[in-house]
């Protein structure tokens, strides 16, 4: 009897699983560890608190277009944001439209993301997210040398087929790139295309995004991230090759 309650309980706790195909938008945030150090903790707080409430109040609405939902977890210096779409063309716009507003946002309150976008099945309970589309993203996230997101394999596979049936289906989402990798060798995919006018955050830094990044790359002390900025200002230019001619 015993062992029948036993088998009874595990099926039951099996069942708290849900599987589910989505997108799997990993972010880190760089030197979140250190920015306790000589900051206020209620700034550092006030700063996350602002980039998650403007992120949701504009992504919702947008959300509903694409028939996505979506969810977001957060740890340490790590976000984990989940879309879920029945149609894949939705999937991945609607994840595109939440990297760009999330690096764009961070970025105006100086908090730097880089990540990656992945596709695939994973699985939920009211306590975890796990499955083999975060195992790729965890692969992934954190080897770019830049600011800004990049797709994985299987995101890379699902852009790729559906851009051979309508090359331009996800034009001012994702652009064809050789991401910097800490590896030293480019990673040809795709990249979410940044705004260099920061839309929705335009309220909150005076500048566009080149201009940013350029005072970043021209008075940080930070050897370390000094390549990062280099190089996402190099993609920034990519995107707006006029502005690299006027300056």
């Amino acid at each position: 009897m015993a062992r029948k309650d036993a088998k009874s309980k595990k099926n039951t706790k099996s069942k708290k699983y849900k599987k589910n195909y989505g997108a799997v938008l990993l972010l880190d945030s760089l030197g979140t560890k250190g920015s306790w150090k000589g900051k206020n903790a209620d700034s550092v707080l006030a700063n996350w608190e602002l980039l998650v409430e403007t992120f949701k109040e504009n992504f919702v609405p947008r959300g509903k277009e694409w028939n996505s939902t979506y969810k977001m977890f957060a740890f340490s210096d790590t976000i984990i944001f989940v879309v879920n779409s029945k149609n894949i063309q939705d999937l991945l716009m609607a994840t595109a439209f939440a990297a760009k507003m999330l690096v764009a946002g961070a970025m105006a309150i100086d908090i730097y993301l880089r990540g990656c976008i992945s596709i695939g099945e994973f699985y939920e309970s009211p306590n975890m997210i796990l499955g083999p589309a975060i195992d790729e993203a965890a692969q992934y996230y954190e080897k770019g040398d830049w600011i800004g997101v990049f797709t994985c394999p299987s995101a890379y596979g699902g852009l790729t087929r559906l851009q051979s049936e309508s090359p331009d289906m996800f034009r001012g989402a994702f652009v064809k790139y050789n991401v910097p990798m800490k590896s030293g060798k480019p990673y040809n995919t795709f990249a979410i295309e940044l705004d260099n006018d920061f839309e929705t955050w335009k309220s909150y830094v005076k500048m566009t995004m080149i201009e940013y990044a350029h005072d970043k790359l021209e008075h940080s002390d930070d050897v370390d991230g000094i390549e990062k900025w280099k190089n996402t200002l190099d993609f920034l230019y990519v995107l707006n090759p006029k502005n690299y001619k006027e300056n």
